[in-house]
């Protein structure tokens, strides 16, 4: 039951220490504003003498709904009428303030690749307002947190990407070590069954699948080194 709160706090309140263990909405929406206030006024002016302080502001409140996809620089432009140039820098400042990051996609030695942009996910993922996505994003920071641990260690040179083909089959998260994928992560809110595309490339790769499921209870394994793992338990081992 400890879990199970533990979990669901997280994915309600987000990570950082003061509005999770508050655990207060109302001190959250308080805490949120001022977080993103800090981060995109007073960082972002005072490091980067970016002048459109306005329009930097408008791409924080998109960017939560183009959380779990490809990332469409021409899209936001046209979102924001902005030069394609300009959304890039913004980005990239967001990302060096860190209150988001991307992941790549791992497109080697997979038939019928599809070479996409990256995706991106917040640090504090209760921006997200669907509960979906806010999982996915907390497992994103888990997994990303984790691969650096990994690569401090000296246990390898590790970084979190994503698997996309042609046919749209799809894995949210590939761990690759020494640039050659390590083990699969599929995020589900619900589900006893592995998803195709997870046992798709586990079989091509040859790699462990894993599947992150929010409401289960009990983790079971699959045939093709595949599965299921109740993410309360996943996110207590990862720390």
């Amino acid at each position: 039951m400890f879990r199970w709160f533990f979990l669901e706090g997280l994915v309600r309140f987000g990570g950082f220490p003061e509005p999770f263990l508050k655990a207060s909405p109302k001190f959250h929406r308080r805490w949120q504003t001022d977080y993103k206030a800090l981060l995109t006024r007073k960082a972002v002016r005072d490091l980067y003498r970016i002048a459109d302080i306005r329009g930097i502001e408008h791409l924080v409140e998109i960017l939560p709904l183009k959380v779990g996809s490809p990332l469409s620089i021409n899209s936001l432009r046209e979102d924001l009428n902005c030069h394609h140039s300009t959304i890039t820098k913004w980005i990239d400042v967001l990302k060096e303030v860190y209150l988001a990051f991307t992941i790549r996609p791992w497109h080697r030695q997979i038939q019928r690749s599809l070479k996409k942009g990256p995706k991106l996910y917040f640090y504090d993922w209760s921006l997200l307002s669907e509960t979906g996505l806010r999982f996915e994003n907390l497992l994103a920071v888990v997994l990303t947190r984790m691969a650096a641990r990994f690569t401090e260690t000296g246990l390898g040179l590790f970084e979190v990407m994503y698997i996309r083909d042609t046919a749209k089959r799809e894995v949210d998260f590939v761990l690759v070590k020494d640039g050659k994928p390590f083990a699969l992560f599929e995020v589900k809110e619900s589900g006893l069954e592995i998803a195709p595309a997870l046992r798709h490339f586990d079989r091509m790769l040859m790699i462990p699948g894993y599947q992150i499921v929010r409401d289960i209870e009990k983790a079971e394994a699959f045939p093709d080194n595949c599965f299921l793992i109740p993410a309360a338990a996943f996110l207590m081992l990862t720390g």
